[in-house]
């Protein structure tokens, strides 16, 4: 098989990711924040009238984005949120928003509060919740 050498490290890559799947060592949890990464904008700042989510402009990205986030869940992918915010304020776009691909029953762990995202992660971590 003739391949271009610019192609030469996306088939390596994509090599040792098949290599490493077959010996177990893939990526079996994702942990997700809040603001600016599952919708445009600052939840508790800009209200839930404000983020932007959609199939139009700036919102159709981080629309995308979940579709993508779904289908790694429907893989097999455990779905974890990690923010600093209140609870009742993060999970107001996955219960009321018309446009969240994503909802509540998609994430397996939700963590949210005003203690450091490094912190939560590693008491995840501790509690054995995501291993």
């Amino acid at each position: 098989m003739v391949l271009s050498i610019d192609i030469l490290p996306e088939v390596a890559a994509k090599t040792i990711d098949l290599i490493a799947a077959m010996y177990g060592k893939f990526k079996k949890c994702l942990i997700l924040d809040l603001d600016n990464t599952m919708w445009g904008g600052v939840i508790g700042d800009d209200g839930l009238e404000n983020i932007q989510l959609g199939s139009l402009g700036i919102g159709k990205a981080f629309t995308e984005f979940q579709y993508w986030i779904k289908k790694l869940k429907n893989r097999g992918i455990i779905i974890a949120v990690c923010s600093k915010n209140s609870e009742s304020v993060a999970k107001e776009p996955f219960e009321k928003h018309p446009d969240m691909v994503l909802h509540l029953e998609d994430i397996a762990v939700f963590v949210a509060n005003w203690e450091t995202k490094v912190d939560n992660i590693r008491q995840l971590r501790t509690n054995s919740v995501l291993i």
